[in-house]
């Protein structure tokens, strides 16, 4: 009995997480694709803030930090799923934005010259400069970590200052504007303080 019920919670983690990545790599890339021209939200304040090509590994960093957030909660089940339905929300609120009103950033061209350089440009060349308000790096990292803050502080605190840095990356590589980290910051905040409805018996 016990061993079927890990079984079902283990194909329930798989499913939301196959969700996830649906509509990232999915969702996501479609509403780029098929509306790919948007309003410009840059202001006075962009103008200051410089492009730091050695940010981007920073920026990159969002990724293996959500892999570990995901391997570390695998094995309880509530846990996981909670977090995984307040992603999917954040997504999934973040395409209808996209939808309903698309944004993009003006990226600047400068020369492939050392390893930050080059590995800036790919970034530029594989991932469209649309999709930008609210920003998802920002909405992710940030329900993320305010998410583990709360079940564990140790563990938040060390993810604090990396989200942070996270944050920062986003507009010193000119993937996204001032405005699009406040609205990433808007977004995480209201998901993070309805979590609590994620908090089901059964999915």
């Amino acid at each position: 009995m016990i061993r079927m019920k890990e079984m079902q919670e283990r194909f329930k983690k798989i499913i939301l997480l196959l969700t996830i990545i649906a509509l990232y790599l999915g969702v996501y890339r479609l509403v780029q694709t098929i509306n790919p021209v948007g309003s410009n939200l840059a202001i006075g304040l962009d103008r200051y803030i410089p492009l730091i090509p050695e940010f981007v590994v920073i920026y990159l960093l969002y990724i293996p930090m959500i892999i570990f957030v995901f391997a570390f909660y695998w094995n309880d089940y509530k846990t996981y799923r909670s977090m995984s339905l307040m992603l999917i929300a954040v997504i999934s609120i973040a395409i209808m934005i996209y939808s309903a009103f698309q944004t993009e950033v003006l990226r600047p061209i400068f020369a492939s010259t050392d390893f930050f350089t080059r590995l800036t440009n790919t970034i530029y060349k594989y991932d469209m400069p649309n999709n930008t308000f609210p920003s998802l790096h920002v909405a992710l990292t940030s329900s993320i970590t305010a998410f583990v803050y709360e079940k564990n502080t140790k563990i938040g605190i060390v993810l604090i200052p990396l989200t942070f840095l996270i944050i920062l990356s986003t507009i010193f590589i000119k993937q996204h504007v001032f405005l699009d980290i406040i609205g990433g910051l808007i977004l995480a905040f209201f998901i993070f303080k309805i979590k609590n409805i994620f908090d089901v018996k059964e999915i």
